[in-house]
């Protein structure tokens, strides 16, 4: 398991457990979850990626589709900090990434 983001993983757990709202997670994984892709040897530009994708599921995509979107992120962090993917690269399943980073 990659040390150092215990807190990365209880704010997806505080979310999916509907503890914080959207707003308060997007800004608490764009302070944390950001340096995991350098960790983890994403081939690109992380932060930009994780700051996009958390912009489109909130301004691209509905109030009500929150929640599903935001969780399924989540799945995607919990996995490459558990797992200690190397290279990490983006999940294919995901609605947001299929339509907007089709090349990862």
């Amino acid at each position: 398991m990659l040390s150092g983001y215990d807190d990365v993983l209880d704010v997806i757990t505080k979310f999916r457990d509907r503890k914080i709202a959207f707003p308060e997670y997007k800004q608490r994984l764009l302070g944390r979850a950001s340096l995991i892709g350098q960790e983890l040897e994403y081939p690109k530009n992380w932060e930009s990626k994780l700051d996009a994708w958390l912009e489109l599921i909130e301004y691209f995509y509905g109030e009500g589709e929150f929640y599903e979107l935001g969780c399924s992120l989540g799945r995607f962090l919990e996995d490459v900090i558990v797992n200690e993917t190397r290279p990490m690269s983006l999940p294919a399943d995901d609605i947001v990434v299929q339509a907007h980073f089709p090349n990862g």
